[in-house]
């Protein structure tokens, strides 16, 4: 029996990172965000949490099924609570944490900026760099020590917990 839950493990690893091959995104030669936009969208690559729409780059979506893997509830596109105009990529709900992804779409002034906004002293927050993403399990262990820098300890679901949560 133990043999067969560690099966279905590996086979939900492996599904969980290599359903969609991860994206040279660098070979393709977008001219604008909606050519990127149709990218993903024709590729149907949106995150596990079936109450989530689909995702503006890869890299959030891995992200994303992350948090829901992990049980973390969030919000996308959040405006940070008293930062008029300073939206996170991400707002986990129940710790308060704010996760900046930093794209090419992502303004330049924000890697600067937003340590030094008087708004986001009392936040807790953390910036992930594209160019540190390579693939989806670093994505992952950015986002994972992201949250544990905040002394939360995770916890991933299960594979039968997934599947009754859905």
């Amino acid at each position: 029996m133990n043999h067969d839950v560690e099966f279905i493990n590996r086979l939900f690893i492996y599904f969980k990172f290599y359903i969609y091959p991860y994206p040279d995104i660098g070979k393709y030669k977008f001219k604008s965000l909606g050519e990127y936009a149709q990218f993903m969208k024709l590729r149907n690559i949106r995150p596990v949490n079936p109450d989530n729409e689909p995702f503006g780059t890869y890299d959030e979506c891995i992200i994303a099924n992350f948090l829901y893997f992990n049980n973390i509830k969030y919000d996308v596109n959040k405006t940070v609570e008293d930062c008029e105009n300073i939206k996170a990529s991400f707002h986990l709900i129940d710790f308060n944490i704010y996760i900046f992804y930093e794209n090419n779409s992502f303004k330049s002034t924000y890697k600067t900026k937003l340590p030094t906004l008087e708004c986001l002293k009392e936040k807790k927050f953390f910036i992930i760099n594209y160019k540190d993403c390579i693939s989806p399990p670093i994505i992952e262990q950015k986002v994972r020590e992201g949250i544990e820098s905040f002394d939360i300890n995770l916890k991933e679901l299960t594979v039968a917990e997934i599947i009754k949560k859905n």
